[in-house]
């Protein structure tokens, strides 16, 4: 995330390459919705993240608009060096 307030977000979704998708990254402006969670669009996919309580994970989904089904399960954790 880039930066954070009450009235939305800037955040930066990346991945690392599979298949015929290369790494890459998107900038996406997001929403804030009570709760802490943070909801944004990129071309195929919806997004939605919540912090965790311990301050270092982010746990979220992503729902392909064109595939039917459950969505992906998405879980981020800070690592200490």
């Amino acid at each position: 995330m880039e930066e954070i307030n009450s009235e939305g977000a800037k955040v930066v979704y990346g991945w690392s390459g599979y298949y015929n998708v290369k790494a890459d990254y998107q900038r996406h402006k997001a929403k804030v919705i009570p709760g802490g969670i943070i909801q944004f669009s990129g071309p195929h996919s919806d997004y939605s993240f919540k912090m965790d309580e311990d301050l270092k994970t982010i746990h979220g989904t992503s729902k392909h608009r064109k595939s039917p089904g459950d969505p992906a399960t998405i879980t981020m954790k800070k690592v200490e060096e």
